[in-house]
């Protein structure tokens, strides 16, 4: 688990979010999917979105920890394929 995995779980544990998925969720799944666009989220943006649905304070901080997942995932995966 990287840092910014962490600090979004223990932000959304703080919060008492948690990854469930809601009926929207699957519409815009099903949006994306028409037009090419990505995978679903997985469980830790789950916690990103849902805490978005929130009144969480700062969404400029859940873009930061988002982008800064994303970059821990993409090394990992850079790393795994070595």
């Amino acid at each position: 688990m990287g840092e910014a995995e962490k600090k979004i779980s223990e932000l959304a544990a703080e919060w008492m979010v948690g990854p469930h998925r809601q009926k929207i969720d699957t519409y815009t799944d099903a949006i994306n999917r028409l037009y090419g666009d990505g995978l679903p989220p997985d469980e830790v943006e789950m916690l990103i979105i849902n805490m978005g649905r929130t009144d969480y304070p700062d969404g400029i901080e859940l873009t930061r920890l988002h982008a800064d997942y994303l970059m821990e995932k993409a090394e990992q995966k850079k790393k795994t394929a070595q």
